[in-house]
């Protein structure tokens, strides 16, 4: 019953209230469950939204209680609106009054509204790279463990695990190392901190396993050669593309953070303008030499005193 005013009344709101095992598939169908606690159990208490004494409390609950919350939750909605609303806009009028000179570098946020950093390319790339770097941390440790070690010992499917599953941690952690924007103590931890703890946490768990097959499996493993040579023959597949394109990204075509992060990590000095260009493909990507300015101020960018986020005409 409760089901088919729901589904058939338009802007109908249903409640339910019951004492009994009987009653959990009522409450649960209704918009609101009330549940009573007595006699017959918790059963009802236990499925509901909202658990009162006795039938006499509807009313309260009802006409005080859900009042009370309509009117907070109604308050609380709109003033979250209002205090976004207020902040974001004071700041946006601010900074077209001011043309954004209080920033030291405003051409950084043009990388947003040009989606540089997340677009349909962009999220399909990162797919595929996930998929090409499932498939290698799972086929090397397949093609290559092969059945008996060095030392005589026979692989099983445990080893081959424990070493897929080793492969996805590391080639994960390398990712995101290599995608980190920047570095502080407790990213540092966190970051060196992962594989130590897979590994401790992979040799307690093998030393609790009951099976004769998967018991003290994974410290064994780590003590053969094969496993840490083939575990860096998967990061290297995986992630060889990722370093080689990072490297001629920042040497050969450097974006416009690329350059002022090069230029805070040397403590160079000047300013470092920039132009962001209207159309990408009618510009191409220039080599920046920072060797030059190492031991001397910055004073201007070869060729230019300008920048183009990475290209130039």
């Amino acid at each position: 019953v409760v089901a088919l005013v729901k589904n058939n009344v338009k802007n109908c709101r249903t409640l339910s209230i019951g004492d009994g095992a009987n009653d959990v598939s009522m409450i649960q169908e209704a918009h609101v469950g009330v549940g009573i606690s007595g006699h017959e159990g918790m059963q009802a208490v236990n499925a509901s939204d909202f658990a009162i004494a006795q039938f006499a409390f509807l009313q309260r609950l009802l006409l005080v209680h859900g009042h009370w919350n309509y009117r907070r939750m109604s308050k609380l909605v709109l003033y979250v609106v209002y205090k976004n609303i207020l902040c974001w806009f004071a700041l946006y009028v601010l900074s077209l009054y001011a043309c954004g000179s209080a920033q030291d570098h405003p051409g950084l946020y043009h990388s947003g509204p040009q989606g540089d950093l997340l677009s349909v390319q962009i999220f399909t790339e990162w797919v595929f790279e996930a998929l090409y770097e499932g498939v290698v941390c799972a086929l090397v440790p397949v093609l290559l463990m092969g059945s008996i070690s060095s030392s005589g010992y026979a692989y099983t499917m445990y080893d081959c695990g424990g070493l897929c599953y080793t492969a996805l941690i590391v080639v994960g952690w390398v990712k995101l190392v290599l995608n980190a924007m920047s570095w502080n103590a407790g990213m540092h931890f966190a970051m060196w901190a992962t594989v130590p703890f897979w590994i401790a946490s992979g040799v307690v768990l093998s030393n609790s396993f009951t099976s004769d097959s998967s018991d003290h499996v994974f410290p064994y493993l780590l003590s053969l050669p094969e496993f840490w040579m083939l575990l860096f023959l998967c990061v290297v597949l995986a992630l060889f593309r990722d370093f080689v394109y990072k490297v001629w990204k920042r040497e050969w075509a450097p974006e416009y953070y690329h350059i002022l992060q090069e230029s805070d990590r040397y403590k160079l000095k000047g300013d470092i303008e920039w132009d962001p260009p209207l159309h990408a493909s009618n510009y191409k990507p220039f080599h920046v030499d920072f060797s030059h300015y190492l031991t001397s101020e910055l004073h201007a960018l070869p060729g230019s005193s300008r920048l183009n986020a990475g290209f130039v005409k």
